[in-house]
């Protein structure tokens, strides 16, 4: 049968697989078919979690709500929570207890656009706002189904409602094309292998940054010092090192943004660019060594040694004074605490800073260790990106059989839980 005939979606309407995220795929292979998940497993909602039983460290079960799915180490399955319950307090809730494996994703708001999928790691519980998949096919995979949901867009099968929302039955009728069980296996041995990959780069990233921001931290309270440097390091204030660049002309609006452009557009937000432009009469001209950028209301510092333009109000810019390298004192303020005053302005609080400033080779000497650090993390986060691409290339072609693989001879209970 075609896979690109038509089917049943989710809100029982006619629909291509195309629409469903599926394009381009012709006749499926032999064994396989279409289906909708709901025959291979349960959809259920969570319990409501009050506050009174919110905010214990142990218990017989996790409580997971949506923001359990940001904690770091629950990436792909969530191995810890913020609240647990004993079996008293469950009962006491009415909550349902979902078994090792299934997996849970956002129900209701925004948090539904965010597509991120978990697999439970233990029995646990989750809240009213998510939803989870527990397999009822025991021949079938659970890792094939975790990347089935992945590749799943669940916010086009949102309610039109002001508060987007799922429904168990809506998901259910989801239709996604199904290989035969050893398949199946032989898939999600290959995608996880991809996804111990990029973890392994992330966990190599994470390490490189560590090390970066401790050898920042001994250089600038002069615990460290580099071979041929033995002269006194001086100080000075804020004033006496930085000059503050007017940066009013040099800004466009966000309706400006472009995804190409000859000029890359810096703003206070976490990216380093976060669009493009050509309005050659907003460029401001990078100076030789590098100029310094610094949110007003975020706190974010950047560095940037190209000609720009500027994206946002509250964009300061900086420029070192004559014998201070502007890439070391880059370093250096990224190591400073600045208070969090919420959306508000935090320049005044770089005013009062004290600033180590040793000589100008030695700064530029501590400069070019510290940049070389940033350039192996950089190449390893261009690795990771890459190996993410090529994952979710390998995803599209395996769940629709254009990539085929060996079967595995693994029988179905040999598949352990993740």
């Amino acid at each position: 049968m075609p896979i690109h005939a038509t089917a049943i979606d989710a809100y029982g309407r006619s629909i291509s697989c195309q629409e469903l995220g599926y394009p381009e795929m012709g006749p499926l292979p032999m064994g396989w078919k279409i289906d909708q998940l709901g025959n291979y497993g349960e959809l259920r909602g969570g319990n409501v979690f009050p506050l009174s039983f919110q905010g214990n460290q142990s218990g017989d079960y996790p409580f997971i709500k949506v923001s359990d799915m940001n904690r770091d180490g629950n990436e792909r399955v969530v191995n810890s929570a913020n609240h647990w319950i004993d079996d008293d307090a469950r009962k006491a809730l009415g909550a349902t207890v979902f078994l090792p494996g299934s997996i849970v994703f956002a129900k209701i708001g925004a948090a539904i656009f965010l597509e991120r999928k978990r697999v439970l790691a233990t029995e646990s519980c989750i809240d009213n706002n998510m939803m989870a998949f527990t397999l009822k096919d025991h021949h079938s995979s659970r890792m094939f189904f975790y990347y089935v949901f992945l590749n799943l867009q669940l916010g086009k099968y949102t309610s039109t409602t002001a508060l987007p929302s799922l429904s168990e039955s809506q998901v259910a009728r989801i239709i996604v094309p199904i290989p035969p069980p050893v398949e199946q296996r032989s898939i999600a041995s290959v995608l996880s292998s991809m996804d111990e990959l990029v973890g392994s780069i992330e966990s190599l990233i994470a390490k490189k940054a560590a090390i970066r921001w401790t050898a920042m931290h001994q250089i600038f309270k002069g615990q460290v010092r580099f071979a041929g440097f033995e002269e006194k390091w001086r100080f000075g204030t804020f004033s006496q090192i930085f000059h503050r660049i007017n940066s009013r002309g040099h800004q466009i609006q966000a309706s400006e943004y472009c995804d190409f452009g000859r000029y890359p557009v810096v703003d206070q937000g976490q990216a380093s660019i976060v669009a493009f432009s050509d309005r050659t009469d907003k460029v401001l001209r990078c100076l030789k060594d590098g100029l310094i950028i610094f949110g007003d209301h975020t706190r974010r510092v950047k560095f940037i040694d190209r000609d720009f333009i500027i994206g946002a109000d509250g964009t300061q810019i900086f420029a070192t004074k004559e014998g201070h390298f502007p890439k070391f004192f880059y370093y250096q303020l990224l190591t400073k605490e600045i208070p969090d005053t919420g959306y508000n302005r935090h320049f005044k609080f770089l005013q009062e800073l004290v600033f180590c400033a040793p000589t100008l080779p030695e700064q530029e000497t501590i400069a070019c260790a510290l940049s070389e650090m940033d350039d192996e993390i950089a190449a390893l986060e261009k690795r990771r990106q890459k190996l993410l691409a090529m994952k979710h290339g390998m995803m599209q072609q395996l769940l629709t059989g254009r990539m085929r693989l060996p079967h595995a001879s693994k029988s179905p209970d040999e598949e352990q839980a993740p």
